[in-house]
């Protein structure tokens, strides 16, 4: 048939992937009570000293005002890490 294009099980599996790559989460804040959409990804190490969350996590999706709090509150952690690392 002219026009029709034959799809290897490869190929669907690529472009299924490419599809499910792009589409938008809806992220929320994980911060235990909180609703707020998600505004930056910390490490969970650090956010777990100022947030309760599920400990599982290796990255923590906090909203504005939590990540405002997790800035303030853990400033001496993250300036000695980065100190660490140079």
């Amino acid at each position: 048939m002219p026009g029709s294009q034959n799809f290897g099980i490869m190929e669907i599996i690529i472009m299924a992937f490419r599809l499910y790559r792009d589409m938008p989460e809806d992220k929320k804040c994980q911060v235990r009570d909180c609703k707020e959409d998600n505004h930056k990804t910390v490490p969970a190490d650090l956010a777990s000293k100022v947030f309760s969350f599920d400990s599982k996590l290796t990255k923590v999706h906090l909203c504005k005002e939590h990540y405002k709090k997790y800035k303030k509150e853990t400033k001496k952690e993250r300036e000695a890490q980065r100190a660490d690392w140079v």
